[in-house]
C-alpha cells in the first residue's frame, strides 16, 4: 500500500472531507511532483496527503514556504488550494529522493529550510512514540501546525509509525474542557497554548489520555496545571537541525522542576562543553550526522540521567557592562508584573526593551519596574495588546524588536 493511501486509512474525520482531499491529491500529475515542491495548503488534510504523494513521486516537499521563500529558493512548483503554480528549473536547494524541508520557526533569527529524510523521520517517530506509550489503539488529535518539524512528526509520521488514528484540523481550545472520556486520546500542546488555558482558568471534569508539551521549556506551575487536564503528562525537547524529537519524560508532580526535558531518546549521543552547552549526534538528521551538532542550549544533567533546559547560550542581555542570560531578567520581570512580558535588546544600541502584553498602559507597573529593577530605569517599555507569535505560538521577539526599530 502506498504512503498516502496508508495515511488516508488512519484519518478519523468527516468522510466527505477526506474523500475530497484524496481526490484532489490523486488528480495532481505525477510529472509535476518532482524537484522542490512547495506545499502551501491551508487545509491540513490536503497538506498531509499531498506531502506523502510528492514523496511517492520522488519529489522533495517544502512545507509552507512564503511567496518570497519560494522565489528565493527557486522552488520547482508550488501547490495550494488554487492549484499548481510553476516555479524555476534550477532550484537553490538540492532535491533528493525521500528528503523533505520544513522551515525553522524564526523566533531567534530568519527562517531557514531544514532538511529531513523520510525513513529517519519515521525512526524518530517510532522512538518518541515508545517513550510516550502510543500504540495503534490511540487517536492523535492535531492542535499544532502540521507544517512545522514538530507537527510533521506528531501528526504525520507518528500515525504511520505505529498505525494510530489521527484527527486533523482540531483547534486546541476546542478540546478543553474535555466533555467526555478520552482515555485513548493523545494531544500535543505548546507551553504557549497551555498558558492561554491557564489564563482562561479552564478546568476539565474528564481528562485526555496523554498530553505532551513541546516546542519550549515548561515551568513547574504550568506542569502542575496541565496534570489536571490529563492522565499522563509528558514533556519533550527537540532540535530542528538535529532531529524533531530529542528527549522525552513523563512528568511527576513531586519531582518536576522548571525546564525539565526528561531523558534523551534511544540512539541520541550527547555531551556538554565547558559552558554547559549541549552537543548532539542523532540518527535522525537528513545527512545522518557523524559529528556532534552544537545546539546552542545550556543543559543541566540530573543524577538520574534526565536533564533540565537552562537557557540558550547566545540568548543574553548586556546590562551596565555585564552579560546576563536573558531568561534571568525574563523570569524576574514575569514574577514582578504577573503579566505576559518579554525583554530584549536592540543590537545596534544595546537599548533594553520591555514588552508587556496588556490592553492598556499601566503607569504603576513602570514605577514597580524602576523600584525593583533599577538597571531597567533607562529601558523603553512597549505596551502591546498581543505579542507577535511564530507558527508554534512562541513569542516572536525578533519581529517585535524590528518593529520597534522601525
Amino acid at each position: 500500500m502506498e504512503l498516502a493511501e496508508t495515511y488516508r486509512n488512519l484519518i478519523q474525520g468527516p468522510p466527505d472531507e477526506v474523500a475530497r482531499a484524496w481526490e484532489q491529491c490523486q488528480a495532481l500529475p505525477a510529472s509535476a511532483l518532482t524537484g522542490l515542491v512547495g506545499l502551501a495548503y491551508s487545509h491540513p488534510l490536503a497538506l498531509a496527503l499531498t506531502f506523502l504523494r510528492v514523496l511517492e513521486c520522488g519529489g522533495s516537499p517544502v512545507l509552507m514556504p512564503t511567496p518570497e521563500e519560494a522565489a528565493h529558493y527557486r522552488l520547482s512548483v508550488t501547490l495550494d488550494e488554487q492549484g499548481l503554480h510553476p516555479g524555476f528549473p534550477d532550484p537553490v536547494l538540492e532535491p533528493r529522493s525521500e528528503d523533505f524541508f520544513a522551515f525553522s520557526s524564526g523566533s531567534t533569527g530568519q527562517r531557514k529550510p531544514l532538511r529531513f529524510h523520510h525513513q529517519r523521520a519515521l525512526g524518530n517517530a517510532r522512538v518518541h512514540a515508545r517513550a510516550l506509550g502510543i500504540t495503534s489503539q490511540h487517536t492523535i488529535r492535531q492542535t499544532l501546525r502540521l507544517h512545522h518539524p514538530f507537527g510533521v512528526v506528531a501528526y504525520l509520521y507518528t500515525p504511520l509509525a505505529v498505525e494510530a488514528g489521527v484527527e486533523l484540523g482540531v483547534y486546541f481550545d476546542a478540546l478543553f474542557p474535555v466533555k467526555e472520556n478520552q482515555e485513548k486520546t493523545v494531544v500535543h500542546l505548546t507551553p504557549y497554548h497551555l498558558q492561554l488555558l491557564m489564563r482562561r482558568r479552564v478546568e476539565s471534569r474528564f481528562q485526555v489520555g496523554k498530553l505532551s508539551l513541546g516546542a519550549g521549556p515548561v515551568r513547574r506551575q504550568e506542569a502542575l496545571y496541565a496534570l489536571g487536564l490529563t492522565r499522563e503528562l509528558y514533556t519533550t525537547y527537540g532540535l530542528s537541525e538535529a532531529g524533531p524529537r530529542v528527549s522525552c519524560g513523563r512528568v511527576e508532580a513531586a519531582t518536576f522542576v522548571d525546564g525539565w526535558i526528561g531523558h534523551f531518546l534511544e540512539g541520541i549521543d550527547t555531551r556538554l562543553d565547558e559552558n554547559g552547552c549541549l552537543w548532539l549526534k542523532t540518527p535522525y538528521h537528513a545527512e545522518n550526522l557523524v559529528d556532534f551538532f552544537n545546539t546552542g542550549d545550556r543543559i543541566e544533567r540530573l543524577p538520574d540521567g534526565s536533564a533540565i533546559f537552562k537557557n540558550r547560550i547566545h540568548d543574553v542581555l548586556r546590562v551596565r557592562g555585564q552579560t546576563y542570560p536573558r531568561c534571568l531578567y525574563q523570569q524576574r520581570l514575569q514574577e514582578l508584573l504577573t503579566l505576559p512580558c518579554e525583554v530584549g535588546q536592540c543590537a545596534y544600541s544595546d537599548e533594553l526593551i520591555v514588552f508587556i502584553e496588556s490592553g492598556q498602559e499601566q503607569p504603576d507597573l513602570l514605577r514597580k519596574i524602576h523600584r525593583n529593577l533599577p538597571e531597567f530605569r533607562g529601558a523603553r517599555v512597549v505596551w502591546r495588546e498581543h505579542f507577535c507569535r511564530t507558527a508554534l505560538g512562541k513569542t516572536d521577539l525578533r519581529t517585535m524588536l524590528e518593529e520597534v526599530r522601525l
